[in-house]
């Protein structure tokens, strides 16, 4: 999980875990929520497809204390969720 690659990670001295998506992809928002990961952003144009269209990508972050705190409470942050 998620979670525990984080954890290993982070006592092997790892001090931040990133991760990007594009804001349509809810399956990959909930899992990221779901390991503690905070929103941080949306990175707006983030990248032009060959049909030339723009994509968004939202930004995600995981800090130790964000990790002890999503264990400590079983849920994420409802706050860190991005917006629709």
């Amino acid at each position: 999980s998620l979670r525990l690659a984080a954890a290993h990670g982070f006592a092997q001295g790892l001090v931040r875990v990133h991760a990007e998506c594009e804001i349509d992809n809810v399956a990959s928002i909930r899992g990221m929520l779901a390991a503690g990961m905070r929103h941080e952003g949306t990175l707006r144009a983030f990248y032009i497809t060959p049909a030339g269209e723009a994509l968004d990508q939202h930004v995600f972050g995981l800090l130790p204390e964000d990790l002890a705190a999503a264990e400590a409470l079983g849920t994420p942050d409802a706050a860190a969720r991005p917006a629709p």
